[in-house]
C-alpha cells in the first residue's frame, strides 16, 4: 500500500513545471471572416506558448477543417486523449453577436461562444488545484481583469 501512495503522491511531484508537456488543442471553428474572437485567442495562444519560466500549456492551433463534423470531433479527439484539453470558438459565435446587437436582442448571451472540453475523470485534486488557478491565472492576464 505504502509503495502504491508513493507513486500516485509522486505523480504529483514537481507538476508545474511539467504544465508544457499537456496539450491544449485551439480549435476555432468561427467562420466569419471578421470574427472577433479567433485571433486574440490565436494570440493568447502563440503568447503562452513563448513563455520560459510560468507553467503554461502548449497550444496547438488546429484548423477547422480538421473537424468536418464540428464538435462531435473535438469531443472524440479529446476522450481519445489526443489531446488534454479543447477550447473552441463555436461557429457562428460572431454572427451571432452582431444579430443580438443590431435587433436589439436582450436575449443573448454570449456564454455559448467559446467551449473548453477536458476528461473530468482526472484527479481532481490536481484539477482544482493547480490546473484551474493556471488557467485563470492566464485568462486574467490575457482579458486584462
Amino acid at each position: 500500500m505504502w509503495a502504491c501512495l508513493s507513486l500516485f503522491w509522486g505523480s504529483t511531484y514537481h507538476l508545474q513545471t511539467n504544465f508544457h508537456r499537456l496539450t491544449v488543442h485551439l480549435v476555432p471553428l468561427d467562420n466569419d471572416a471578421n470574427s472577433f474572437l479567433n485571433q486574440p485567442f490565436i494570440n493568447m495562444a502563440q503568447e503562452q506558448n513563448s513563455l520560459q519560466t510560468t507553467p503554461h500549456f502548449t497550444y496547438v492551433i488546429r484548423s477547422a477543417s480538421d473537424y468536418p463534423n464540428g464538435l462531435e470531433d473535438v469531443r472524440r479527439e479529446v476522450l481519445g486523449q489526443e489531446c488534454w484539453a479543447a477550447v473552441v470558438v463555436n461557429a457562428n459565435a460572431t454572427s451571432a453577436w452582431r444579430t443580438a446587437v443590431e435587433n436589439g436582442d436582450t436575449s443573448y448571451s454570449p456564454n455559448g461562444a467559446v467551449g473548453i472540453y477536458f476528461q473530468s475523470a482526472r484527479f481532481y485534486q490536481v484539477v482544482l488545484l493547480y490546473v484551474q488557478q493556471t488557467v485563470r491565472a492566464h485568462l486574467h492576464k490575457s482579458t486584462g481583469s
